[in-house]
């Protein structure tokens, strides 16, 4: 696993984004199958891919890995720990790279884009108040 996770890395340094991508979803797998969902490697690796795919530009993709990771996280350990830290950055940086309505993500925080507009869609969603409060 650890050959596949370096490889991942290689592969990223070089540009090569598919190929990282695609290591990172294979590193995810096989620690799903053996840890289960409640693991911090495997809570790691949904960083891991939502990186890849930050860097190939598929910010919404992004997202939904660092949200899945977060839960995770704080499952794991609680609000107060620094893996929790660090994914809530990574959500901060996507957020920073596109506009909320670009991204889907206008449901996810009360129906806000930013700047305050009121959007139609999302109304109601579980996770606006959840979004609202780590933004």
């Amino acid at each position: 696993m650890h050959a596949t996770s370096m490889l991942r890395s290689v592969y990223a340094s070089q540009g090569r984004l598919d190929d990282a991508l695609r290591m990172s979803k294979k590193v995810l797998r096989v620690l799903r199958r053996v840890f289960g969902d409640q693991h911090v490697d495997v809570a790691d690796a949904l960083d891991c891919v939502g990186q890849a795919f930050s860097r190939k530009g598929e910010l919404d993709r992004a997202m939904e890995k660092y949200v899945e990771a977060h839960e995770m996280y704080v499952c794991l350990y609680g609000d107060a720990h620094d893996r929790v830290a660090g994914v809530l950055n990574n959500m901060a940086i996507v957020f920073g790279q596109c506009s909320l309505l670009a991204c889907g993500l206008q449901g996810r925080i009360g129906g806000r884009a930013r700047g305050g507009g009121a959007a139609e869609k999302g109304q109601g969603h579980p996770r606006q108040e959840w979004v609202r409060a780590q933004v």
